[in-house]
């Protein structure tokens, strides 16, 4: 449940049940570079995810790079 400060910025009733969704982008180091704290009444929400292994993104950079 949101606090009562989520509650009104968000324009909802404290009886709404909320996500919270922290993203961190990452350098191929692995160094934190940006950090994005998204707050939605989940009824709001709709998400899609393609998720691709380390080896899958690398062959198809290399696939991008030989063209």
């Amino acid at each position: 449940m949101p606090t009562d400060a989520k509650a009104n910025a968000l324009e909802i009733g404290p009886e709404r049940t909320v996500i919270e969704i922290t993203h961190v982008g990452v350098t191929a180091e692995g160094r934190a570079v940006k950090v994005t704290i998204a707050v939605a009444p989940v009824h709001y929400l709709t998400a899609g995810y393609e998720l691709r292994s380390p080896d899958t993104r690398r062959s198809q950079t290399d696939d991008h790079a030989s063209r």
